[in-house]
Order: structure tokens, then C-alpha cells, then sequence
């Protein structure tokens, strides 16, 4: 949605605050510092709830730290690339590349060779 508009700005902010209302694992980590990345998120997420939501799973999931919200890009593809980045580093790569390998080229596979 476009953050210009005073009920997505608006929408933004109540479903942020109504989730750190109900997620302690995030709530407790709230400080003053911490108010402004609850902005910057605001701001990055470019009305997009799902990158919110994304997000705050992740640091009520211990996954993200507030202070991520620095580096994390600002689009949903970014964010995805970035999660993707930090849980496939150089190390746990080759691990799993035969695994995605196959997922990008499954589209071609049937139900059944799959």
C-alpha cells in the first residue's frame, strides 16, 4: 500500500503496537533505542503487512534482532534473499544446494515424479 495515505500510516502503526501488546518475547526487548527501528521497520515495510509480520516472527522467534532492522533491505523479495543469506551461509550452502536445485527445477517435474 502507499505509506502517503493517512489509513495505511495509521493501520501500520496499530497492527506494530498491537502485536508487541500480545508478543512479550518481543515487548520486553523495547527500549528507547529500539522505538526508532520499530519506526525505520514502519518505514521499510512500505505498508506491506506481511514484511512487518515476517519480521516480528522473527525477533519474537529469536531468529532477528531488533537491530537487523538495519540491514535488512526494504522490499519483501529482499527480505526473503536476506533470510535466505543468512540462514544459507557459505558453510551450510553446499549442504543444501542439491535440495534447491531440485525446488527450481521442479516446475517442470509432475506430482508424480516428484
Amino acid at each position: 500500500d502507499d505509506l502517503r495515505k493517512t489509513h495505511v500510516i495509521q493501520d501500520i502503526q496499530q497492527f506494530i503496537l498491537a502485536r508487541l501488546q500480545v508478543d512479550r518475547s518481543i515487548s520486553k526487548q523495547i527500549n528507547k533505542e529500539s522505538t526508532e527501528l520499530l519506526s525505520l521497520l514502519h518505514v521499510k515495510s512500505a505498508g506491506c503487512f506481511l514484511y512487518i509480520k515476517k519480521v516480528l516472527d522473527g525477533i519474537s522467534e529469536n531468529y532477528i534482532v531488533l537491530e537487523d532492522i538495519r540491514e535488512i533491505p526494504g522490499t519483501l523479495n529482499g527480505l526473503y534473499l536476506w533470510l535466505c543469506q543468512k540462514q544459507f551461509n557459505r558453510k551450510n550452502f553446499p549442504k543444501v544446494r542439491p535440495l534447491v536445485n531440485l525446488l527450481l527445477a521442479s516446475s517442470s517435474f509432475s506430482q508424480i515424479q516428484l
